[in-house]
């Protein structure tokens, strides 16, 4: 996604990256740091919505890597919010372990999260007992066959943007970007896992929609072109890149693997 960028913009990207990484491995340890995904990179980035070239920030130098050699460029801006940032990280990835092992998928990763958390971080992070009901209770839900389609992903994608909107500043209102987020994530999860759900017996939100794998794929496109098209990012270039490029990429490798 950097490919793109101006020079300006790729060292503030990886900046940002490099100084949740480096919050991550501060509250928690180095081993949470290979549980670092690139969506709060883009959360950060709705928060500083606007042409972010004509903003100015300032830089600082830090290791910024498992083996922690090289010194790299860390942004100077609004520790806390970082800090958050790295919560927010951990819990996400702690609801996909959930989602796996509700699943019973992806037994041996599973395995391995699921001893990074006890052994590592369920001390610090205070949140998760809770979170672990809540998460539990909706991914349950998906099973059931009284929501519809809409429903489901309404659920989902509610509990999901007020998590990451209540978790990181009451005052950021970026509900609405982190919604829509949501229904990207989970179209393209549906698509990808589709043909092994049906074989499996699963649940899949995009069942009963079509039989025809073209139409199923045009189903999902305009459901992901929909959802890119509410969320606000003004001329943040760099979050252009991800939707434009880096989604696109994304679901043509999914297209083409689902067409074969």
């Amino acid at each position: 996604i950097l490919s793109e960028l101006s020079i300006e913009n790729k060292k503030l990207y990886k900046a940002v990256y490099c100084k949740i990484w480096i919050k991550k491995k501060k509250k928690y340890n180095l081993l949470s740091t290979i549980l670092l995904q690139h969506d709060v990179v883009f959360i950060f980035f709705l928060i500083h919505k606007g042409n972010l070239e004509n903003e100015k920030y300032t830089f600082t130098k830090a290791k910024c890597s498992l083996l922690g050699l090289k010194k790299v460029d860390i942004i100077n801006e609004n520790n806390e919010l970082f800090e958050k940032l790295a919560e927010t990280c951990l819990m996400t990835t702690y609801a996909f372990y959930i989602d796996s092992k509700i699943d019973n998928e992806r037994k041996i990763f599973t395995t391995i999260l699921e001893n990074l958390f006890l052994k590592n971080f369920y001390e610090s992070t205070k949140e998760i007992e809770h979170f672990e009901g809540d998460l539990s209770k909706f991914l349950e839900l998906e099973n059931g066959t009284k929501l519809t389609l809409s429903e489901k992903i309404h659920k989902m994608c509610e509990m999901y943007s007020q998590f990451i909107f209540l978790k990181l500043n009451k005052e950021i209102n970026i509900v609405k970007s982190l919604y829509q987020m949501c229904k990207i994530m989970y179209y393209m999860d549906a698509i990808e896992d589709y043909e092994k759900d049906k074989r499996r017996s699963k649940e899949n939100i995009l069942n009963n929609i079509s039989e025809d794998k073209a139409e199923l794929i045009y189903f999902v496109r305009e459901k992901i072109i929909e959802a890119i098209s509410k969320i606000e990012i003004d001329d943040n270039r760099i979050n252009k890149n991800i939707l434009e490029l880096s989604l696109q990429s994304r679901f043509n490798t999914i297209k083409t693997k689902r067409l074969k």
